[in-house]
């Protein structure tokens, strides 16, 4: 299960590792379009089949009590990696620039839902320290990065 629930961790160290690697476009468009694909895409898309057909367990990974909520903000997951998706695809500035400010949007202000969550609520769940929450941030931040860098060239 370890694997399965940082999936989108994954897709983020694959994401830096190919971008890295690959020489095609500077390393700001590689990021940008990397993050998009993978933790914003593929990230967001297993982030929707999870929070819909098995709401009640990401409930307990986010230590919160089941709810058809959950199954809610699964079609905005559903949405931002459809999006991110096709923000690789069609490589251009501005669609990658407004699918990446709301990646990393919803990223960033979940992260800070997490640190919410773990201060006041005291909820020392795995997703509010663990590699959720890194994910969630490193991606936010790194998509304004590399999206600011990227229109500086």
């Amino acid at each position: 299960m370890f694997f399965l629930y940082n999936i989108p961790f994954w897709c983020l160290c694959i994401a830096g590792i190919w971008a890295y690697a690959d020489r095609k476009y500077p390393l700001s468009k590689n990021v940008a379009y990397l993050l998009l694909l993978l933790p914003g895409g593929i990230g967001e898309i297993w982030w929707f089949v999870f929070e819909f057909f098995f709401s009640s367990q990401i409930a307990e990974f986010q230590g919160w009590q089941s709810s058809h909520f959950a199954q809610q903000i699964a079609f905005f997951d559903l949405g931002i990696g459809i999006t991110s998706i096709i923000a690789y695809f069609r490589k251009d500035y501005l669609f990658t620039l407004a699918a990446g400010t709301m990646v990393s949007l919803f990223l960033g202000l979940i992260a800070l839902h997490h640190i919410i969550s773990f201060i006041v609520e005291q909820n020392i769940a795995i997703a509010h320290s663990g590699f959720t929450f890194s994910t969630d941030l490193i991606t936010s931040i790194g998509l304004m990065m590399s999206l600011h860098y990227w229109k500086g060239r």
